[in-house]
């Protein structure tokens, strides 16, 4: 490791072009270094200027150093590249890879999204980045991707909105975050009435709260006691159920 180390310091030193494609791969020092381990000499690549996109040249297979030190699990090295301007292939654009190392480093996860990545662009297997870190992802991860644009009303063929499952998860911060963020989900009486139903049967105490601040949709406590005799109240909240109940009482109160 060291002698590829001391030769990587060598070619920077004397001026070499360090975006040198080899045959027949069309991998770079930088890509070589990364696929090697050689972390050490990757960062003096980067620093001394390196192309952070360079790519790989394998048919459609083409690769990038970002993608490379994903696959290792290497968060500072992608970190580093991040930094050097490195972002997500545009020949292969894939979100799960990069999203799930991403959601284990919240340095990591902001960068990405300061990378210039459209965060309401589908994939190539169609999927959208907060649909992929919805379930998987910790609160804070998920208000950083609603701050940075993410839209929470968009959904892929996986299953429903965001907005719905941070309902549904009893995620009351977040749920008041894509209130503000989103005037489709402003705008979308429907949705908003989804959300509330899911989180009465959830018993969501907290998401009630805040959807109710908007509006209640059901106008009669028989209403809202039929969808609440099915409810569920998480362990944590076992009087989830008459809370809500009391939150309704409280709001349609002539």
């Amino acid at each position: 490791m060291s002698g590829a180390v001391d030769l990587g310091q060598w070619l920077i030193e004397n001026g070499a072009d360090l975006d040198v494609q080899d045959e027949p791969d069309g991998a770079t020092a930088l890509m070589r270094a990364i696929w090697n381990g050689h972390d050490t000499l990757a960062v003096a690549l980067i620093d001394a200027g390196a192309d952070p996109n360079a790519r790989t040249r394998w048919k459609n297979n083409r690769e990038t150093p970002l993608e490379a030190a994903v696959n290792k699990g290497n968060v500072a090295l992608a970190i580093r590249l991040l930094d050097a301007g490195a972002s997500l292939n545009p020949d292969r654009l894939e979100y799960g890879p990069v999203l799930s190392l991403a959601l284990t480093s919240p340095v990591m996860l902001e960068r990405l999204l300061n990378s210039g990545l459209d965060l309401n662009q589908k994939d190539i297997f169609g999927r959208y980045p907060l649909s992929i870190a919805m379930d998987e992802g910790s609160p804070a991860a998920l208000e950083m991707m609603v701050e940075a644009g993410a839209e929470p009303y968009l959904k892929d063929w996986r299953g429903p909105q965001p907005f719905l499952r941070f309902a549904k998860r009893g995620l009351a911060d977040l749920v008041r975050l894509c209130l503000e963020r989103s005037a489709i989900i402003r705008q979308d009486s429907a949705l908003r009435k989804d959300a509330l139903f899911l989180a009465m049967r959830s018993g969501r105490t907290d998401v009630v709260r805040v959807l109710l601040e908007r509006e209640p949709f059901y106008t009669r406590m028989e209403s809202v006691d039929a969808v609440l005799k099915n409810s569920k109240p998480p362990p944590d909240d076992p009087d989830a159920i008459r809370d809500i109940r009391a939150l309704f009482e409280r709001r349609l109160k002539p």
